[in-house]
């Protein structure tokens, strides 16, 4: 007996349908195509009839709606056939999708990393949620424009962007400090004004010895807020930016010519300098850690 094909669904990027790694062509469109990816996103959730027919055929004149929802359900089924583990299921007041549990599906799997690195900080939870969260890299929903798809969008982002957010806590907390600041460019990548980030970017850029970066990056964040919002940085961030434009521990010095006494007494300067940011740091992430994700 043959062994079954993996079955996964992807909703991050071009929404698909995979056996055993190969996308597969679903022969389904439109409205149709909608429905399913709605139902995926809400999975073993009966949703209402009388709902469906509203969101995907508000212009269909009402006596034909329902026979358009049937269509669509028998359209699905069909589809899903080949695809052992997803199944359509339909009464005649609610509508639902069941995927088991060896079914990937790499919105599942980003909500269970996240939850699972929340919960423990195991080496193991770390690596689930990195390899969660570069599988979900691309665009949520790409190039699918319903209005549901934009409120679903927005509530996986802030699931995206606090897998993003505990992975650079923990590069940072083992001083994988370049690490970490490829997280929080992630993380502004998608959400430009988050200031807790902007900050805590700001202090890995010091801790990395690139104070010249935070600085613009304040800069260029400032400078934004003031066109886009009309408002200025909240005045943690400015604290942050005159702390670090008037730290002379971080400006370059020159070489000392006789050795060893001068650099270590520099060195313990500039330590003293880095511990003041890492204790700013540190007492951020217990703030932010108090927010309820």
């Amino acid at each position: 007996m043959s062994e079954r094909p993996t079955v996964e669904i992807r909703v991050f990027g071009a929404f698909s349908l995979l056996l055993d790694g190969a996308p597969q062509h679903l022969a389904i469109a439109g409205a149709t195509r909608s429905l399913l990816q709605y139902l995926v996103c809400f999975p073993e959730r009966p949703m209402r009839r009388d709902l469906l027919v509203e969101l995907f055929w508000p212009q269909v004149k009402m006596e034909r709606r329902r026979a358009a929802l049937n269509s669509a359900i028998w359209r699905i089924k069909k589809a899903l056939a080949p695809f052992a583990g997803i199944r359509i299921n339909a009464t005649a007041h609610a509508v639902s999708l069941s995927i088991e549990p060896d079914v990937r599906c790499d919105m599942i799997s980003l909500a269970r990393a996240v939850h699972g690195a929340s919960e423990h900080t195991s080496p193991e939870a770390v690596s689930a949620l990195a390899k969660a969260l570069d599988v979900c890299a691309e665009p949520l929903l790409d190039g699918l424009d319903d209005n549901w798809a934009v409120i679903e969008r927005e509530r996986l982002s802030e699931v995206q962007l606090r897998g993003l957010t505990l992975m650079m806590h923990s590069m940072a907390e083992l001083k994988r400090y370049e690490d970490a600041l490829d997280y929080g460019r992630r993380i502004l990548a998608i959400d430009p004004f988050r200031e807790s980030t902007i900050q805590e970017v700001m202090c890995l850029c010091a801790l990395s010895g690139q104070r010249v970066k935070a600085l613009r990056l304040y800069q260029r964040f400032a400078a934004s807020l003031e066109e886009e919002l009309g408002i200025a940085p909240m005045a943690e961030t400015i604290a942050l930016y005159d702390h670090l434009t008037n730290d002379r521990a971080f400006e370059a010095t020159p070489r000392p010519r006789d050795g060893a006494k001068e650099k270590a007494d520099m060195r313990l300067r500039l330590d003293d300098r880095l511990l003041v940011i890492e204790r700013a740091r540190l007492d951020l992430y217990r703030s932010l850690r108090a927010i309820p994700a």
